[in-house]
């Protein structure tokens, strides 16, 4: 017996390809995972910001939800014309219930010092994610 292939033309794999990338995104890949996104004021992801960038986003997503945590993000200024290893902004969350994802706020009334900067994100006071940026 002869078995059957399924056969795709040329112009429909950009869309199955569209699709799974759409699908992936929406998933989060590997959303369970904890991570650190950044977003400017205009909610895109970047992976690095300029010193214009005065207000930007810091999406923590602690993983899988365990009940009532505080998330604490903590920024700070790697190396920089500023300065080097300066904690810059502290800031805690309660979160609750399936809530696993805190968007912190971050704004500088004046440009940004260039440079390296790490985020440092804490469920309960334990060390969860890191993720370094530039400032360029």
């Amino acid at each position: 017996m002869k078995s059957k292939t399924a056969s795709t033309s040329g112009r429909e794999l950009p869309l199955i390809s569209l699709f799974l990338l759409t699908f992936m995104s929406a998933q989060g890949c590997g959303s369970n995972e904890p991570s650190i996104t950044l977003q400017t004021a205009g909610g895109d992801e970047v992976s690095a910001l300029t010193p214009t960038d005065q207000e930007f986003h810091v999406i923590v997503n602690i993983g899988s939800p365990a009940g009532e945590s505080n998330v604490r993000m903590e920024l700070i200024a790697v190396e920089t014309e500023a300065g080097n290893n300066q904690s810059v902004l502290t800031e805690d969350y309660d979160v609750g219930g399936i809530n696993n994802q805190v968007d912190f706020t971050v704004t500088l009334p004046r440009p940004w010092p260039v440079g390296s900067y790490r985020v440092d994100a804490y469920v309960d006071d334990s060390l969860t994610t890191s993720r370094t940026f530039m400032i360029e």
